[in-house]
């Protein structure tokens, strides 16, 4: 198989598994994000809507953020898959900056830094074993 269509598999593999966990997640992860930090999502960016479907929509965002970069730094080169990610990222951040909601542009730097070290630790273990 073609060296480029084997990447574009993977990266397809990536956004089509990012999205369905995240949806699978997005009730759970949303759920706990408001128990944990003693928030309500009916007071986030999501106001206009009711408390489940802010929950579920946060959920979402916030598991699609951590997914994401979490598979590519897998699968991919470091450098592909940033780009991978940032391609993939790219309509939530210009959202939450036309908005003025900074809270998700820091959120979305902490998932990629703790995506990228449980990845990396991920791979050294799968090396470790290999050999």
């Amino acid at each position: 198989m073609n060296q480029k269509i084997k990447n574009v598999l993977i990266i397809l593999l990536i956004y089509l598994s990012s999205v369905a966990l995240s949806l699978i997640l997005a009730i759970i992860v949303g759920s706990l994000y408001s128990n944990i930090f003693n928030l309500s999502c009916a007071n986030s960016i999501f106001i206009a809507m009711n408390f489940d479907k802010g929950c579920r929509i946060e959920g979402f965002i916030y598991t699609y953020s951590f997914l994401l970069p979490l598979f590519s730094f897998l699968l991919l080169k470091t450098k592909k898959a940033l780009l991978n990610y940032f391609f993939g990222i790219v309509l939530f951040i210009s959202f939450f900056f036309f908005v003025g909601y900074y809270k998700g542009l820091f959120i979305y730097l902490l998932m990629l830094i703790f995506s990228w070290l449980l990845a990396q630790g991920g791979l050294l273990v799968y090396k470790k074993l290999k050999k």
